[in-house]
């Protein structure tokens, strides 16, 4: 195994761990993968309950800066939308009328660093 000041190790097979950021002009992979950390994530499951219009997703990890994309669990009658953003503590997602239905959703945040 090799590694850099223990900040960097790369094991004999090639798997990388970097105890840091990373910083790269483009990153190109066959899989992207992301660790749910509680109320840290940048990725999740949320549900607009029957008879409501919004929920509120709880996540530090939200910013100013932050997009947040969200895809339904099932097909809908109306799109979802990011109504609101409180950074470092939540976004709210919600619909114009209240859901007839339980509406399962994923979301997933990234952050846009301006230049």
């Amino acid at each position: 195994m090799l590694g850099i000041a223990g900040k960097i190790t790369i094991d004999p097979i090639g798997n990388m761990v970097i105890h840091g950021e990373l910083t790269a002009k483009k990153v190109t992979s066959e899989k992207y993968e992301v660790t749910n950390t509680g109320k840290n994530s940048t990725v999740g499951e949320a549900v607009i309950a029957t008879g409501e219009t919004s929920v509120v997703v709880n996540t530090t990890n939200v910013s100013n800066n932050s997009r947040i994309f969200t895809s339904p669990e099932l097909a809908i009658e109306q799109p979802l939308g990011i109504i609101d953003k409180k950074a470092g503590e939540s976004f709210t997602v919600g619909t114009k009328l209240p859901a007839t239905k339980d509406i399962p959703f994923s979301w997933w945040i990234i952050d846009v660093i301006p230049k």
